[in-house]
């Protein structure tokens, strides 16, 4: 008769024994089943006859120890004379579970693991293990820095958080109930984290309007600023870049968020010069008689802002205190001068000519000497005029008989004969004298004319 005894650790294990007529049971010892820690064995009986078979299991999944399968019936005793019980050892191995390594964010290149620095890395240990590798379980763990022996992090526990820098290698030693020691080791490297950089790129608008500073490379997120500085000549507009203005600001602030390519923009500055005054009045000549006061004025303005000077001349010499807007020139001597006045709009705020100038008109002042005054007879159809260095007389229908020239004084200079025309012209006179002109019709008509002529 053949009986068979089926056991399961897991999965099931089919043990056969021979006719009893043998020497049996057989010896199992040395024979070994590997299951991992905290899986359940169970032990079923088959093909028993009598239903007289008791298996018991002792010391069943602790770490290195033998789990005794003791096997108890009446039936083999007397089969195989062996007493009241035969006993069969079963070695069964339990191994332990190597605890799992988690981390955020992390990756293994190898044997390693890579984490960004700042991030933290767990190790723990497989839930399945329980708490076995606990004090309360009957294992114990000890967690190092480097090697065995070396800095403690921790003891006893199911799990450890490390977050360090650089590249740290860690054993966790793990010992069984049977003081067998399993050693575990983990290098992880906590990489510097990878940093973003953009480009900031300044030019000028024209190359000649200015400078720019500030381009560079330079991290994300980080602040930063360009300058536009203009040459002279030149003033600062803006920024713009891909055409498009982006600020008015100089120096001009921004977050880097991406690449910048930045222009700065110039413009020529207008040249502007000190505005020329405008006369609105010129000075006015006279004729008077010695000791006669004559005041000679002028009026001008500009719009810039400036100030207005005034230096007086008479015959082209510069008046000595003679400054202001009017002028009394003296008339204590018989004679003929000619007056005008130079003035003068400075305008320091301009960034051309800071002064411009505006001469007035000539105005002649004919003071005439004592007992020389002569009645002057409408003159009004006659022309008088110099013209190539002559003096010309015209008259409007009327013809000329004759035509006197005297100085100041009464004294005769010139006398000319018409001739009966309508015009006459006499050279020969003295230059820039004022002049006394009697012109006699050929109706008998004196005409005076007091002239200074300028040839």
């Amino acid at each position: 008769m053949k009986k068979k005894i089926l056991i399961s650790f897991v999965a099931l294990f089919l043990v056969n024994y021979s006719s009893w007529g043998q020497s049996y049971p057989p010896s199992l010892t040395g024979y070994n089943i590997d299951i991992l820690v905290g899986n359940s064995a169970s032990i079923s009986v088959a093909g028993d006859e009598d239903g007289f078979s008791t298996w018991t299991s002792t010391n069943h999944g602790l770490l290195g120890t033998n789990a005794v399968l003791t096997v108890s019936e009446p039936d083999q005793y007397r089969k195989f004379g062996k007493g009241s019980s035969g006993v069969t050892p079963f070695n069964v191995k339990t191994n332990p579970r190597d605890p799992n390594l988690s981390a955020t964010g992390g990756y293994w290149v190898g044997d390693v693991f890579h984490v960004e620095q700042g991030t933290p890395v767990t190790f723990m240990v497989n839930s399945a293990d329980g708490n076995y590798w606990t004090s309360s379980g009957g294992g114990a763990n000890i967690f190092f820095r480097g090697s065995v022996g070396g800095t403690v992090i921790g003891s006893g526990q199911n799990s450890y958080s490390v977050n360090e820098i650089g590249t740290q290698t860690y054993v966790w030693t793990f010992v069984d109930g049977a003081t067998n020691q399993t050693n575990i080791t983990h290098t992880i490297v906590w990489d510097v984290p990878s940093i973003t950089t953009y480009i900031i790129t300044t030019s000028s608008n024209p190359d000649t309007g200015g400078s720019t500073s500030g381009g560079g490379t330079f991290n994300a997120g980080t602040s930063q600023t360009v300058t536009a500085t203009a040459y002279t000549g030149y003033h600062f507009v803006n920024w713009t870049e891909g055409g498009n203005e982006v600020s008015t600001d100089n120096p001009y602030s921004f977050n880097l968020d991406r690449d910048r390519n930045l222009v700065a923009n110039f413009e020529l500055i207008p040249i502007v010069n000190a505005q020329t005054p405008t006369i609105s009045a010129q000075p006015q000549g006279a004729a008077v008689d010695v000791g006669t006061p004559v005041t000679l004025s002028v009026s001008a303005s500009v719009t810039d802002g400036g100030t207005l000077s005034y230096q007086w001349y008479a015959d082209d010499s510069a008046i000595s205190g003679a400054t202001g807007s009017s002028y009394s020139p003296p008339t204590a001597t018989a004679g003929t001068t000619s007056y005008y006045v130079v003035i003068t709009n400075t305008n320091n705020s301009v960034n051309g000519a800071a002064t411009a100038t505006a001469t007035s008109d000539a105005a002649t002042v004919v003071v005439n000497g004592s007992g020389t005054a002569i009645e002057t007879i409408d003159a009004s159809k006659l022309i008088v005029y110099s013209q190539n260095g002559k003096l010309v007389i015209k008259s409007d229908s009327e013809p000329i008989a004759r035509v006197e020239i005297f100085n100041l004084s009464g004294q005769l200079l010139k006398a000319v004969q018409s001739g009966g025309g309508t015009s006459v012209e006499i050279s020969g006179l003295p230059m820039k004298q004022a002049l006394i002109v009697k012109v006699i019709m050929n109706n008998g008509n004196p005409v005076i004319i007091r002239k200074r002529l300028l040839f």
